[in-house]
């Protein structure tokens, strides 16, 4: 797979929905997990546009070695997310930027490791504790506790072209879903109803869900061979199971 620009994800901002691919779910300002994973969000919770421009933010701050973003003007950072200089760009990376400073996510017990031992609690996170955008200058602070998380043993490189190349949140949603998933092992199953909680769906039957799925894996596999990477994942379901499989 071509390289290029790659971002460090730790396994279980993975796992743990950052952002929903479901336009009905983009318009809620709390989501909230069986297990007690909390997303809150002032103004809507983040869609894939909006994964894309922190992926590559996040992606940027780990090249740099520092918590902080500093563009002398609006038209160098849509340069750097390979934007195009329009107004249209330009008010969309804010309102994703201000989406992010705004986002309070809490993580239960037991959900991060340190040293093969869970970690007893977890309080509330925030990505991006600073942004300032004057005279066409940005300043973009991020969350210390965040950026070291993404540093962890427990994490995974991303490529930031592959992730852009994926057309369907869904897939974009279930090829995170993934990464986590086979993180160590090359068969994992998964019940529907986890599936797509962890998706953040909405479905109305299993027909549905199972349909999202099967047309995701489908297109993952296609950007996977056309990057040039052997890898490819097969599906299966069996009375309300979800068995991936890893193959390459």
């Amino acid at each position: 797979m071509k390289k290029g620009l790659m971002v460090k994800r730790n396994i279980n901002t993975l796992d743990k929905p950052l952002w929903t691919p479901s336009r009905k779910w983009a318009g809620e300002l709390e989501f909230e997990d069986s297990k007690g994973y909390i997303i809150s969000a002032k103004s809507g919770i983040p869609t894939d546009k909006d994964m894309e421009i922190l992926n590559h933010i996040l992606a940027l701050a780990q090249q740099s070695e520092e918590y902080t973003l500093s563009f002398n003007s609006m038209s160098s950072l849509l340069q750097e997310l390979e934007l195009d200089n329009s107004q249209k760009e330009y008010e969309r990376v804010i309102r994703s930027l201000t989406k992010w400073s705004e986002i309070q996510l809490f993580f239960p017990k037991g959900t991060f490791y340190e040293s093969n031992k869970k970690i007893p609690s977890f309080s509330l996170m925030s990505v991006l504790t600073f942004l300032k955008i004057d005279k066409g200058k940005v300043e973009i602070d991020f969350n210390k506790r965040f950026i070291e998380l993404n540093e962890s043993n427990f994490c995974k490189f991303i490529s930031i072209d592959f992730m852009k190349s994926i057309e369907s949140p869904y897939a974009k949603r279930l090829y995170e879903i993934l990464c986590k998933g086979f993180f160590g092992r090359e068969v994992w199953s998964i019940g529907e109803v986890k599936l797509s909680e962890k998706m953040v769906v909405y479905y109305r039957y299993p027909a549905e869900l199972t349909k999202i799925v099967i047309k995701a894996v489908e297109e993952i596999n296609l950007k996977l061979k056309n990057s040039g990477s052997n890898t490819s994942y097969k599906v299966s379901k069996k009375i309300g199971v979800f068995t991936f499989t890893k193959e390459g």
